[in-house]
């Protein structure tokens, strides 16, 4: 895969099913990355060299998807369903032409030919890795010994990444951006490797620091490296305890030498100033305290802070924000580009 900025990948929008970026129309074939026919979903259905399905909407805005493809191969997928309420279990079709050894799964799957079903239950995250025949079921079981279910043995190090939504939306891109140069392992998978791991988003300090204990006590959990971001969930309940959240930097610090991981800081972005300009103030705050702390402790900070700032000024508020604090999917490609740039110079 090539670095973001030469790579050919399609926002997707599913009104009717049809591609809806004129940008992009113009560029490739106007063919959508997700198509919904009879029910059953299909995942980049053009069969493209590459593609990032950011986490769309379909099926009334209640099924969320996301996936990755990379020279011609899809490689993972993601359903999350908000169908019905809690305690609930809707099916879910999907066409899965691959073949049974090529995937594994977070899930108990029914296979039919092509079309695989299954249960998945309110807010829960259906995820499938490898979904490639090519790939082989050497190749898949290699790979997932890397992920963390048996001893590792594949030769690119393992990135553990942990964040809150913002990481979650950067997620697929930024396994894309990073595929010949780590695994990135992100929270969600955990999740799925590890079962009584079942938080999907870290977005506070003590949230992601449980997570990482929980991990830990798997005897096969062994990232190279952690990628880490917490602060705007954080912003009520530290509003005036800088202090406090410097406690939780330190935290981390100190786990990551005690475990012998690399540990890279991701700081955090701020909101849209109109929507809360104060709060932004203390994201500052939070952003220099960490700085200073992993300065002194000799841990990389990533600037998300400041790739974030230089997107609204080149483009503005309205084209960067969906909503005052989650990004438009052109600036979450940007971010993980930013992202993976650093790691790229970090991870050696």
């Amino acid at each position: 895969m090539k670095k973001a900025n030469t790579m050919k990948i399609c926002q997707t929008c599913l009104i009717g099913f049809m591609l809806t970026t004129a940008a992009h129309a113009a560029e490739r074939a106007a063919l959508p990355q997700v198509a919904v026919k009879d029910g059953v979903i299909t995942f980049f259905p053009g069969s493209p060299e590459s593609g990032v399905i950011p986490q769309e909407q379909i099926e009334g805005k209640k099924l969320w998807v996301d996936a990755v493809r990379r020279d011609g191969k899809t490689r993972q997928i993601r359903i999350t369903s908000y169908v019905g309420k809690p305690g609930i279990r809707i099916p879910i079709k999907f066409r899965y032409p691959f073949g049974d050894a090529s995937a594994t799964w977070n899930m108990d799957v029914r296979r039919e030919g092509d079309i695989v079903s299954v249960m998945v239950p309110w807010n829960g995250t259906l995820i499938g890795d490898l979904m490639d025949v090519n790939e082989g079921e050497e190749s898949t079981a290699a790979a997932r010994k890397k992920l963390g279910l048996t001893e590792p043995d594949s030769k690119l190090p393992v990135m553990y990444s942990s964040g809150d939504s913002i990481s979650m939306g950067l997620w697929p891109h930024l396994e894309a951006e990073l595929f010949d140069k780590v695994n990135v392992y992100y929270q969600r998978e955990l999740a799925k490797d590890i079962p009584n791991v079942g938080l999907k988003n870290n977005g506070h300090a003590h949230l992601a620091y449980g997570v990482l204990q929980k991990a830990y006590t798997n005897e096969n959990f062994k990232p190279d490296c952690w990628l880490v971001n917490f602060g705007l969930h954080m912003i009520n309940s530290h509003h005036n305890k800088l202090p406090a959240y410097g406690e939780w930097v330190e935290k981390f610090i100190a786990y990551a030498k005690e475990k012998n991981v690399k540990l890279i800081f991701v700081n955090t972005t701020p909101y849209q100033q109109s929507f809360r300009p104060k709060q932004n103030l203390t994201i500052i705050k939070f952003n220099d305290l960490m700085k200073n702390a992993a300065e002194k402790a000799n841990v990389p900070v990533i600037d998300l802070h400041a790739c974030t700032l230089e997107a609204v000024k080149e483009l503005g508020d309205k084209n960067v924000y969906m909503d005052g604090v989650h990004f438009h999917d052109e600036v979450r490609k940007r971010q993980a580009a930013y992202i993976a740039e650093r790691v790229r110079e970090i991870v050696k």
